[in-house]
Order: structure tokens, then C-alpha cells, then sequence
């Protein structure tokens, strides 16, 4: 996905950030409130890396075409297009309705799943849906680099918008990787189509060629029925004809013959064949 005067797309290893990742990633390998805010209250504390130019990254931004960017470029990328990875979420037990068990220490928001993605509409909402109102979300928001100068709404839309455009690419990518799953079956289904009719062929022409074959060998036999006596099955080349029936033998073969071994016809002369 080409973005920002057709730089690669950049964006956090959203494992990285959570727990673990493989090295072979090609997203950041950052701390994530370090990469959007610049600082981390953990400080040198903080398992994750504060270092935009490790080898990992340093690999990672020559592949995005980000080589050559600061550090402050780099941010302001990451702020303007938000992933899954830089977008606050809504907490699990209090979208369930539960009681979150780490209070003002959570990390998510405690505010109405369905507003975030401009789908709620009712009145009765149980859910809180000032984004500011709670000092949990307003740490929450600064941890992912927003100004709560703004007001609540203001911070809202700009959370909406976040979560359309983020949609927008995922489709967009979907429907890419989609197409690319397509293109893939069809080349599939097309190899499995030539290597069918290379099957074909290959046993069309070892017909063909067991058929000559045969052919050849019949031939053979025959000219070995025409040059090999019938009574003594050597092959000769001086061949004599009985008069009168016309019966061929070898030379060695109709030399002491009263009658044709074939017909019984009495031997009156022979006549030598050429």
C-alpha cells in the first residue's frame, strides 16, 4: 500500500507491543506510548525498545522507503495513519458490561463500544459516551499520542474517522489479497490444465510409438516367413519351387523329396527361384 508521496506503508508490530514477536517482522519494534508520544513513564525500565534505528528497524524502514526520515517524521507518520496497533480500544469487561478489575490502570476505554465506530444510535444507552469524562480515558488517550485539550466531541469524531479509514485499508487489503487468492487458483487450475494435456499427449505418443513398434515387428516376422524354410525354419537364400504345385523350399530341403510335404504332389522337376 503506497502512501505519503508513495512511501511504503509503515506501521508498530502490534505483537511486539502486546507480548512477543518473530524477529523476521517487517513492522517497528517499538515501545508504542515511546513511538507516539516520544517518552515512556517506564523509562529505562520498559522491555520494549525506545530506538527507532535498531538493525531490525533500521531493516524495516529501508524496505518502507523511511531510511533516510527522522525520528519526528517518522511519528507524525504513525499519528496521521493509525492501525489496529495505535487506535485505543474499548475494554473487554466493560463492553461485556462487567466490572473492569484494573479500574483507573486500564489500558483500554471505558466508553460505549458502538460510538466509537459512529453506530450507536439509542437514547437508553447504558454505556458512557463522553469520551473525557472519566480521567481513565483521558490517560488512555494521551498514552496514544491524542491532544484531550480538544473537546469530547472533537476527540470523538477524529476516533470515528480513525476507525473508518482503518476499515477502508482493511478492506481494500482484503479485497487485494482476494484478488491475488484468485489469480493464484486460476494459474493453479490452468497448470493442472497443461499438465493434463501433456499427459494426454505423452500417452498418445507412446501409442504412437509402441503402435510402430509393432508394426515393425510384424514386419519382421513376415519377411522372416518369407526367408526361412518351412521345413527346416533356417533362414536360406537359394530357394527351389516344386513343379507343378509351386511350393518353395531351401536347397538342403528339396533335394531328396519324392512329394510336396504341403500337398503330397509328386516332385516331376525343380526350378530355382531368384
Amino acid at each position: 500500500m503506497a502512501i505519503n508521496g508513495g512511501k511504503g506503508f509503515i506501521e508498530l508490530c502490534r505483537f511486539y507491543c502486546n507480548k512477543e514477536c518473530n524477529k523476521r517482522c517487517r513492522r517497528l519494534h517499538l515501545c508504542r506510548e515511546f513511538a507516539l508520544t516520544g517518552k515512556c513513564p517506564f523509562g529505562q525500565k520498559c522491555r520494549r525498545e525506545h530506538d527507532f534505528h535498531t538493525p531490525h528497524n533500521d531493516e524495516v524502514l529501508a524496505l518502507t522507503g523511511f531510511s533516510d526520515q527522522r525520528d519526528v517524521s517518522i511519528r507524525e507518520f504513525l499519528l496521521k495513519y493509525r492501525t489496529r496497533c495505535t487506535i485505543p480500544t474499548v475494554c473487554n469487561n466493560y463492553k461485556e458490561g462487567k466490572r473492569c478489575e484494573y479500574g483507573a490502570r486500564c489500558s483500554f476505554l471505558h466508553v460505549c463500544p458502538n460510538v466509537l465506530e459512529n453506530k450507536c444510535g439509542s437514547t437508553r444507552c447504558s454505556f458512557g459516551h463522553d469520551i473525557t469524562l472519566e480521567a481513565q480515558n483521558v490517560t488512555v488517550l494521551q498514552k496514544f499520542g491524542f491532544d484531550c485539550s480538544q473537546s469530547s466531541l472533537e476527540i470523538l469524531k477524529e476516533l470515528q474517522r480513525m476507525h473508518e479509514e482503518l476499515q477502508t485499508r482493511l478492506t481494500i487489503k482484503q479485497a487485494e489479497k482476494g484478488s491475488l487468492v484468485n489469480d493464484l487458483a486460476q494459474d493453479f487450475e490452468e497448470q493442472i490444465d497443461i499438465n493434463r494435456r501433456y499427459q494426454s499427449y505423452n500417452r498418445s505418443l507412446q501409442h504412437k510409438v509402441k503402435t510402430a513398434e509393432e508394426r515393425e515387428r510384424m514386419r519382421q516376422l513376415k519377411l522372416r516367413d518369407l526367408t526361412d524354410c518351412r521345413i527346416c525354419c533356417e533362414e536360406r537364400e537359394e530357394w527351389f519351387a516344386i513343379d507343378p504345385c509351386g511350393h518353395a523350399l531351401c536347397t538342403e530341403c528339396i533335394t531328396y523329396l519324392l512329394e510336396c510335404p504341403f500337398c503330397r504332389s509328386p516332385v516331376e522337376k525343380t526350378l530355382r527361384l531368384f
